[in-house]
């Protein structure tokens, strides 16, 4: 694994941990911007992407929203959150790097 690769994964750590805190505090009584299935599904789309980045299977950047931020924006996530802070900074990892 190169060490750009093993940077990426932990960018894209950064961004699992947040999310699943937000999922194990995820409480349906309060305003939430993303539902439970969405957190889910994010989950599961970085942790799918960390596992192409580890395994050198990320495609080169091609001049479009990377992956997990795009549902992230169309879900109604603010702009200030760190959920969102994190996959920003996935989306600019990954077009300076691929």
């Amino acid at each position: 694994m190169t060490n750009r690769n093993k940077q990426f994964a932990d960018v894209i750590d950064k961004a699992i941990v947040i999310a699943e805190d937000r999922l194990a505090q995820y409480d349906s009584s309060k305003k939430e911007f993303l539902t439970r299935e969405q957190l889910k599904i994010l989950l599961d789309n970085l942790k799918k992407d960390k596992e192409e980045v580890l395994t050198g299977e990320i495609e080169a950047y091609q001049g479009q929203l990377f992956g997990p931020i795009k549902p992230v924006i169309d879900w109604g996530e603010p702009d200030n959150s760190d959920l969102r802070k994190s996959l920003h900074d996935i989306e600019i990892f990954y077009r300076q790097n691929y």
